[in-house]
């Protein structure tokens, strides 16, 4: 089963490089490689992805994740029970989907120097590639880490793939919100809503007793992370968020920590 699906995965990762190559987008400039070099350098480095995986991290090396995560599933202080807190994160990743396609159609017309069909096409391409590497890749470790369910029903505890899946489509969906004529106060205040969404979901996998707090924000780094990938590769946009960068000097360094908006 492992091995099916690191083909799978495989054969994927060479359709997308295959039709993001034969794309008309990717015949000037940078080479193909370079610009997925780059792309994937700036998702990681951005708070969405590196900031959950760091959490993931500690919870796991401090061997508090099961502790915390079973006083989550036991006391259930959101959702009341771990039968809602199931059917809430169903409802909350729909509603990632549903926020995803909306803005996608919500991006207006003339948005960029080509025409309005080729633009659409462009972003559903990008969510196509960002959801199919998210569900590859995080069906790929769940096979590979083995890791049995708090409640014990299998070994596909680790990541969480509502929350992959709930991440990567409310990322896109942020994206999306930067080609829409928004006032700031709209376009932030959505953005938080979306990533209300990806806590919600995340939050209610662990009430409902299918995942430790480690697994869903393995899940949330993940799907930002392919989320800011696709939407950086195939729509060229200008990084927004933070930016880490360090300047050697003779027997020193300086950190620069940029914030743009």
């Amino acid at each position: 089963m492992y091995k099916k699906k690191f083909i799978y995965l495989s054969l994927q990762v060479y359709l997308i490089a295959m039709l993001l190559n034969s794309s008309p987008a990717f015949g000037a400039g940078q080479g193909l490689w370079g610009r997925i070099r780059d792309a994937a350098v700036d998702a990681a480095l951005e708070p969405g992805t590196w900031a959950p995986l760091a959490g993931a991290a500690i919870l796991r090396a401090s061997k508090t994740d099961e502790e915390v995560s079973n006083w989550i599933s036991t006391h259930r202080p959101i959702f009341k029970s771990r039968e809602n807190a199931g059917k809430w994160s169903d409802y909350l990743a729909a509603s990632a989907y549903a926020a995803n396609l909306i803005t996608t159609l919500a991006v207006p017309k003339n948005t960029t120097s080509q025409n309005s069909s080729i633009n659409k096409l462009r972003l559903f391409q990008t969510s196509i590639i960002a959801g199919a590497l998210t569900f590859g890749s995080t069906n790929l470790i769940k096979s590979a880490s083995n890791r049995l369910r708090p409640d014990l029903s299998d070994y596909k505890s680790f990541p969480s793939g509502h929350t992959s899946i709930a991440a990567v489509n409310l990322t896109l969906a942020s994206h999306n919100l930067d080609y829409m004529p928004l006032s700031n106060t709209s376009r932030i205040g959505l953005k938080i809503g979306f990533n209300m969404l990806t806590l919600g979901t995340a939050w209610a996998r662990v009430e409902a007793n299918k995942h430790y707090l480690s697994d869903v924000l393995a899940g949330a780094a993940i799907g930002h992370f392919f989320g800011s990938f696709a939407s950086n590769l195939i729509l060229g946009k200008k990084k927004k968020g933070f930016t880490l960068s360090i300047n050697p000097f003779d027997k020193s360094a300086m950190i620069y920590y940029r914030i743009r908006f």
